[in-house]
């Protein structure tokens, strides 16, 4: 009877110290989503993609943004920050979109839109795909960094574009 006992013991204790070391994981295992930064005074947040063609005919990808301002001053997404998109680890060419009354979506306008402090907009741009089966990675960065300045935050996020 003290064999059991002490057996019973054994295990309820091996089973007390397993269950108390595989808990959930900590945040350190997590990875952190980058899609969403803040740059400077301003907010990303790459949202979407779509495959089609742009206004010459190349198979581009169309990558939607939300930007936000939160200067003090009046600004537009193409003087903040500068977006670019990889694909195979090379940096995709601007694809074409024309703007004007033909425009169905007046996002690929809004990036030249000033807006005030606290708004929100919606921003696309299209990038030239090498091939429509590898992923790409899209990446945005302040306008400062571009031109030589400081790091002031980045946003990044993989698509996996494979039809």
């Amino acid at each position: 009877m003290k064999k059991v006992l002490i057996i019973l013991t054994v295990l309820l204790l091996s089973f007390a110290l397993f269950a108390c070391g595989s808990g959930s994981s900590s945040n350190k295992d997590k990875p952190k989503d980058t899609s969403k930064a803040t740059i400077g005074s301003f907010e990303i947040a790459i949202k979407d993609y779509e495959v089609k063609q742009d206004d010459e005919g190349n198979d581009a990808v169309f990558i939607t943004f939300d930007f936000t301002n939160n200067g003090e001053e009046e600004a537009n997404y193409d003087t903040a920050l500068y977006g670019e998109c990889f694909q195979n680890g090379v940096e995709l060419d601007f694809g074409d979109v024309y703007i004007g009354e033909d425009t169905t979506d007046p996002s690929y306008e809004n990036k030249y839109k000033d807006i005030q402090q606290g708004t929100t907009i919606e921003v696309k741009e299209a990038f030239i795909l090498q091939d429509k089966e590898n992923p790409i990675t899209v990446k945005v960065v302040s306008m400062n960094e571009i031109m030589g300045g400081n790091s002031e935050g980045t946003a990044e996020k993989e698509f996996k574009i494979a039809e």
